[in-house]
């Protein structure tokens, strides 16, 4: 079997996990360390890491689609969901 991976993101809640993770693809792979990420496969990323928020974003890519289709100097315009409900939770095995 062979694989190639252009890109590659490790993300982990506990950092041991995240360490020990991160040893064993190097030791397998042929990696280089580029920093925290802040797009991935087009989805930008952010965050607040003492609070333990992460926001990922499609701008990007709808900006891109409004140009495409002559929609960029369009009007946006609010959706109908409650921005205060909040989906439920996931669990660990999820």
């Amino acid at each position: 079997m062979a694989l190639y991976a252009d890109d590659l993101l490790l993300a982990s809640s506990d950092i041991k996990f995240f360490h020990w993770l991160k040893t064993e693809f190097c030791k397998r792979c042929k990696m280089e360390e580029c920093g925290e990420g802040s797009v991935s496969l087009g989805i930008g990323i952010g965050g607040n890491r003492s609070k333990k928020n992460l926001h990922l974003s499609q701008i990007r890519h709808s900006d891109r689609i409004h140009e495409r289709f002559s929609m960029a100097s369009s009007k946006p315009v609010v959706t109908p969901i409650d921005g205060n409900v909040n989906g439920p939770a996931m669990t660990e095995n999820e």
